[in-house]
């Protein structure tokens, strides 16, 4: 997982990519994802969500991330942050989701992980 203040350095090119996606407990308990900039970090704490910063951030820019949302938080030993109502909601308590075998979040220079 890449820190909120590690930056990658993309293809020799000198750019630099930030993951900009986190993970927020709202107010009736449920975990989300969504963009962890100071703009929406602050909105999002008015609206009396907490964000889980200590789960690191990530990039959310495939299909895969998309049908994998909870992924990351899953492989930085944050499952303890679902309640209950989430979990059989999400289906999780009949069909857990898998990690992947590299152990790795996926982010610019690991970009891929097999649906298997």
């Amino acid at each position: 997982m890449i820190s909120a203040r590690e930056t990658l350095r993309a293809g020799g090119f000198g750019e630099r990519v930030q993951p900009n996606y986190g993970y927020y407990r709202q107010p009736n308990g449920w975990i989300t994802m969504s963009v962890v900039t100071q703009l929406e970090e602050l909105q999002y704490r008015r609206e009396g969500w907490t964000p889980l910063s200590q789960y690191g951030r990530f990039e959310m820019s495939s299909v895969y991330e998309a049908n994998h949302p909870f992924e990351a938080l899953f492989m930085q030993g944050g499952a303890v942050e679902m309640c209950l109502e989430q979990i059989v909601e999400l289906g999780y308590h009949l069909n857990p989701p898998i990690m992947p075998s590299c152990g790795r979040v996926l982010h610019q220079y690991h970009r891929a992980h097999d649906e298997t």
